[in-house]
This record gives C-alpha cells, sequence and structure tokens, in this order.
C-alpha cells in the first residue's frame, strides 16, 4: 500500500508544478529556469557527475515544483504532510494506492505499468529520455490509472 497526504484537500493528484495553471510553454520554462537556479545554489552538495534526473530528484527533495509526486509507504509520513500547515482553513487529504492492483492493470499498449522508483535502472533511463530528450517540449508523465482511493 503506498500513501499520500496533501495539506489541501482542494488539490486532485496533481504534480505541484501543474497547480498553477501555467501553459506547456510557461511550464517548460519555469521548469529550465528552476532547473539553471538549483545547478548554481547546490553546486556546494554536488560532485557534479550528476545526471538530469539525479538533479530532478534534488529539484523534489528540496521542495521546487516538479511533474513528480511523492508517494510513501509509511502513513505516518503521509500524515505528517497533510497535517503541514496552509494557508486559511482547507482540510487535509490522504490518498491510498494499492500498489498490487496498479502493477495489474494494464497500459492502453497492453503493456503492465509496473512501479517506478527513483532506484530501479529503467526508471532512470526514462527520466534521462524525457528530461534530456525533450527539453522543449515537457509533457504530463503519463496516466495512471484510477486505483486510488481518498479518505
Amino acid at each position: 500500500m503506498l500513501v499520500r497526504g496533501q495539506s489541501d484537500s482542494r488539490w486532485e493528484l496533481t504534480p505541484r508544478l501543474y497547480r498553477f495553471g501555467l501553459t506547456t510553454e510557461d511550464i517548460a520554462n519555469t521548469e529550465r529556469h528552476m532547473e539553471q537556479d538549483l545547478r548554481i545554489m547546490s553546486a556546494s552538495i554536488r560532485n557534479g557527475a550528476e545526471k538530469d534526473h539525479d538533479l530532478y530528484f534534488l529539484q523534489q527533495h528540496y521542495g521546487m515544483p516538479t511533474r513528480l509526486l511523492d508517494w510513501t509507504t509509511n502513513p505516518l509520513i503521509a500524515l505528517y504532510f497533510a497535517c503541514e500547515p496552509i494557508q486559511g482553513d482547507q482540510c487535509d487529504k490522504v490518498f491510498f494506492l494499492d500498489a498490487y492492483e496498479l502493477v495489474k492493470s494494464k497500459r492502453p499498449d497492453g503493456r503492465n505499468f509496473g512501479i517506478a522508483t527513483s532506484g530501479r535502472l529503467e526508471f532512470c533511463a526514462w527520466m534521462d529520455h524525457i528530461l534530456v530528450g525533450s527539453r522543449n517540449r515537457r509533457d504530463d508523465f503519463g496516466n495512471v490509472p484510477d486505483s486510488t482511493r481518498t479518505f
């Protein structure tokens, strides 16, 4: 079981970068500028040999808006993020994802989705292809079947 906590119940399962209502071109420009800023500001904590996907994960880790959604197997971590203070009086939301059902799901081309983690070589190669191969056109990472429940 994977879980995700969000402090604002109005948010769907949408990466933070897409919550601003930007156009595709604005998203690409925003990502480019954030990547440049990260390269400069994080120079002292990196060795310079990182691949593009490593920097993208670093952006996510330090709270920069990306196209990634963080999930965890620890419900306490999800609750922490659900209880994070936000402006106003919005309610929080916790998503539960049955990873086993997701793995059994089929993509439109008939192949299984599988579970992609930053440690899998296939995932890192895919990220490199997305980040390097489409520098000028940054689309969504793809659709995920609706195997989530909210409480």
